[in-house]
Parts: structure tokens; sequence; C-alpha cells
């Protein structure tokens, strides 16, 4: 009787991780959906980017290595859907929420991954009409991104 509840358990567990999506796969499953429009700049784009901005362009967030967004916002209500279903199901381990949003059908989700007291990687997730992924990879603090949202 143990066994059976601990196997039922188990294979709930299993099922659970197995449902968790990562943002890597959230990238991947929609880059090519249709309307869908996908920009990466790497280290290299960004350092280029970096030599034609002036000082504060970003917010005074210099150390971008790189920048990923796909704006879902002119796909399908289809594809829309489907990425707010995988996105309740995002398995965002790695990340603290900073921010947790949900206004008129848009929610948001701003999660950092940390190294020390610097953010390494900042990702925005929008569902709802204005559907969205973002993901910035670098070298900042906190205070740099109130920089950024204030300046946008």
């Amino acid at each position: 009787m143990v066994k059976k509840y601990f196997l039922c358990i188990s294979l709930f567990l299993v099922a659970q991780l197995s449902l968790g999506q990562n943002i890597e796969k959230l990238f991947k499953e929609f880059s090519d959906a249709p309307n869908v429009e996908n920009v990466k700049l790497d280290k290299s784009m960004m350092t280029l980017a970096k030599s034609f901005s002036k000082g504060d362009d970003l917010g005074g967030v210099k150390d971008i290595d790189s920048l990923q967004v796909l704006d879902l916002s002119k796909c399908s209500s289809e594809i829309k859907d489907k990425f707010a279903e995988m996105v309740k199901t995002l398995n965002a381990e790695g990340y603290e929420t900073l921010v947790r949003s949900n206004e008129n059908g848009e929610n948001v989700r701003v999660l950092v991954k940390m190294n020390n007291e610097d953010i390494s990687e900042l990702v925005v997730v929008t569902t709802g009409k204005e559907a969205a992924l973002v993901k910035i990879k670098g070298k900042f603090n906190k205070s740099d991104i109130s920089k950024l949202t204030n300046k946008q």
C-alpha cells in the first residue's frame, strides 16, 4: 500500500518536472512561428551597437552581452494561447522573480539570474495581446535595471 502511494507520488512529480518549460525551450518553440519577430544580438553585435551609442543610450547599462527578443504580438490568437499555456508551466529554476503583474489580461513576469550581487540575466515574459519574450545577458545590478526601465 505504501509502495503504491510512493509510486503514484513519484510519477506525479516526474510528470510535473517534464511539463515544466525552460526559457530556451520557449525561444526554440516559437522562434519560427508564423508572424513572430525574432531578434538576436550576440556579444559582437552588442559591442558594435555600443560603439555607435552615446554613453547613456541604454540607460547606463553598458555591460550587456546579448539580447534576444521574440515578439508574438502579430501572431494568431492560437499561437499566443499556446505560448501562454507554456509560460504557465515555465520552469524558472535558477531565476528569481523580480516583478509579477497581471493587468487587463496582460501577464508580465520579470525574472533575474543572479551572480553574487550582480544580475547575469534578465528575462521578461509577457502573455496576452502583446505577447513577448525578452532575454538580456550581461553584468549589471538592480539600480541599472531601474535606470533602464525609467528611461523606457
